[in-house]
């Protein structure tokens, strides 16, 4: 930023992007776009958070970046440090609803002979083979130990999303399981609301102020705040100690359910 100018470098595809949403807004002015852009992220405001299952998450991610460092780790010692990606490690695990979370063995073992033939001459003497004769000739190493490690990498505290796996949080450098930050943000975001736009800052306004009122109810009462929750509007926050807005009416709305009858005519 230079005497008030910031000079932004934008793909092909984001230019693109930007002239599509401003003719969506009405206007010809890509700045305009992306000012009204920043502006919303700038006041919206976080007014809902999951803690347990934002914690649990913590937990999960902390316990699979423990896990997929001993598979690495392991992986380097039968391999004599021919290294393996994420991707490679994500791929032992299958992406189907009945394989994930199962160690695909055999493809295990195929990926250790892959590492274990690359660099290797082609020939025996005078003597050339092709890549299915030079797969019969490797020695594969004990893999016992790998596969345990690899049944237990899914192995995590009984938190409620322990049946998840958030792959895309990892990444390895230098050898070593790496957390990211920024995905890891993007996963917590699915436990969290803010107001974003003018008319639901307004909503949760008047809903913080309905809230106030009734933390006073509980005020020299003996009551069970549990039960003054209004579905959809607010709730009672036990760790908050006071009642906080639900992101139902503030994020959705709260529109009539219409009911059809049927009527003797």
């Amino acid at each position: 930023m230079k005497n008030g100018r910031i000079d932004l470098k934008a793909s092909e595809q984001d230019e693109k992007n930007l002239q599509i949403a401003a003719k969506k807004l009405g206007t010809t002015k890509v700045s305009k776009v992306i000012f009204d852009s920043v502006k919303q992220v700038a006041e919206a405001e976080m007014f809902f958070c999951d803690r347990r299952s934002v914690r649990d998450v913590d937990t999960n991610i902390e316990a699979g970046k423990k896990n997929l460092q001993y598979f690495f780790d392991e992986f380097l010692k039968v391999t004599e440090g021919k290294p393996i990606t994420m991707n490679e490690i994500q791929k032992m695990f299958g992406t189907s609803q009945k394989k994930f979370m199962v160690l695909d063995r055999h493809s295990l073992k195929e990926l250790i002979i892959d590492k274990m033939l690359a660099g290797q001459s082609k020939s025996v003497g005078n003597l050339k083979l092709d890549e299915s004769g030079l797969r019969s000739l490797i020695i594969v190493p004990d893999l016992e130990n790998l596969f345990e490690v690899g049944d237990r990498v899914f192995e995590v505290p009984m938190v409620a999303y322990r049946d998840v796996f958030y792959w895309q949080v990892y990444e390895i450098n230098e050898g070593q399981i790496v957390i990211i930050p920024n995905e890891v943000e993007k996963v917590k975001n699915q436990f969290r609301a803010s107001a974003e736009t003018p008319h639901e800052l307004k909503k949760l306004s008047k809903v913080r102020d309905i809230c106030k009122k009734f933390d006073m109810l509980l005020e020299g009462e003996i009551i069970d705040p549990e039960k003054l929750n209004v579905k959809g509007l607010l709730y009672y926050d036990s760790e908050s100690g006071k009642f906080e807005p639900d992101q139902q009416f503030i994020k959705y709305g709260l529109q009539k359910t219409l009911v059809f009858t049927h009527e003797k005519i």
